[in-house]
């Protein structure tokens, strides 16, 4: 019977930081795992709580499905980190633009000493990836995008929502952003304008954009506590947010948009052997290009 790579931590040190993060498996083209805003880079190897899976899934209770960092594992080394105020990551102490992110991740590749890597970001993870994939694309082999936050989103929701309810939405990223770990400066994140994501913006990246099927139902939104959404409102922005997944996946000349089956917002958790697959595909197709 075989068993999963060990897991090995290691330390990163940014901005006078202590930065949390871990490799396990082997290979010459790593894989580096971003999770969404708050989230922990155990959710990656770990089954995640019941109350998480009955508000995140489509498709709870998770009954013995794959996890994406050991599946990958299997293949090549694989990176993950909690970002600066998670777990146990030391917690920053001012606000942080999405360029003292990318900074971060870059640390923890010099940490690591990879050269190049497939970032794979979910949500605000995916916003830091693909930021990170134009600054640096000399760093990056190939990317994957799960439902990732876009960085003109606000300007494309607001555009879509009535006046007083797109007020609310504004004013809620900025307050929402204040409560998580990481101190993003989220306005300005993801109001950059429509060039930061333009067509063939990344070249010929091997790259990969998996969306989720579902929109979130209301009722969820308001136990998040967005409390002025409405149904109208939710399918207005659920239109909008597959249009700029489908942005994304025009980005690279080798973009691929692939919608997971029976997914909401979390498509590793719904669909993780989706997932993985879609994720391979990259990591092969970058191996190829790099080797």
């Amino acid at each position: 019977m075989s068993h999963p790579p060990q897991v090995e931590e290691f330390w990163v040190r940014h901005q006078g930081l202590r930065v949390h993060a871990t490799t396990t498996g082997k290979g010459d083209v790593p894989i580096v795992l971003l999770t969404g805003m708050g989230g922990p880079a155990r959710h990656w190897r770990q089954v995640p709580s019941r109350e998480m899976q009955e508000g995140t899934m489509a498709t709870a209770p998770w009954n013995g499905r794959s996890l994406i960092e050991p599946a990958l594992a299997a293949l090549t080394r694989v990176i993950a980190y909690d970002r600066g105020g998670i777990d146990a990551s030391q917690a920053p102490s001012a606000p942080r633009t999405v360029d003292d992110f990318c900074d971060e991740l870059q640390a923890v590749l010099d940490a690591a000493n990879v050269s190049r890597a497939v970032l794979v970001g979910h949500s605000f993870g995916g916003l830091i990836a693909f930021t990170f994939a134009r600054q640096c694309p000399e760093r990056v082999a190939g990317l994957v995008l799960l439902d990732a936050s876009h960085p003109n989103q606000l300007a494309r929701f607001t555009a879509v929502l009535p006046p007083e309810e797109g007020a609310w939405w504004q004013e809620n990223a900025e307050t929402r952003a204040e409560t998580f770990p990481e101190r993003p400066l989220w306005s300005g994140m993801l109001r950059q304008g429509e060039a930061v994501a333009s067509e063939g913006v990344l070249g010929a990246l091997p790259l990969a954009v998996v969306s989720r099927s579902h929109t979130e139902p209301v009722e969820r939104l308001w136990q998040w506590g967005m409390t002025m959404a409405t149904r109208e409102g939710v399918a207005a922005m659920d239109v909008a947010w597959k249009a700029m997944q489908a942005d994304y996946a025009r980005s690279s000349t080798r973009g691929e948009l692939v919608v997971a089956p029976n997914s909401f917002h979390y498509v590793h958790f719904d669909a993780p052997l989706e997932v993985v697959s879609v994720i391979e595909r990259v990591w092969r197709a970058a191996r190829d290009t790099t080797l």
